[in-house]
């Protein structure tokens, strides 16, 4: 029986392997696949981080009919993936002005992102929150 180069899953395109034996490697006793994906499930769930930011009113640099801003992230790198959205405790101005702004993200580099409106420019901090997974 083969494995995966990563986590060392058994592959088996042999027609003559016995079921037992693939069960057992799929789901039995010791280093089965399903340990092995519970194990590295639950490291990438203990790497994540939340991080709450805020974009400023006052930061916002026009370029055209685009407004960017950049957050600093500390620990962030190019291939980092992640999710970003608007926090849970907005003011009735917050959300508007995040509703009419078209918010998304422009760039991501080491260590910051570069969000971008594409309508109206906020006039208000809007707080982030920013989930970076392990």
């Amino acid at each position: 029986m083969s494995e995966t180069t990563n986590y060392h899953l058994p592959l088996t395109d042999d027609d003559q392997t016995r079921f037992l034996d693939w069960r057992n490697s799929i789901n039995g006793p010791g280093d089965s696949a399903m340990k092995k994906i519970d194990t590295v499930l639950s490291e990438k769930a203990d790497n994540s981080r939340a991080i709450t930011i805020t974009l400023y009113a006052d930061k916002w640099e026009n370029e055209g009919t685009i407004s960017t801003q950049e957050l600093l992230i500390e620990g962030l790198t190019v291939e980092q993936n992640g999710v970003i959205g608007a926090a849970q405790n907005l003011t009735a101005e917050e959300l508007e002005a995040v509703r009419a702004a078209g918010l998304y993200i422009n760039e991501q580099k080491e260590g910051a992102l570069t969000i971008a409106s594409d309508g109206e420019t906020p006039p208000c901090n809007i707080p982030v929150v920013l989930i970076l997974l392990g």
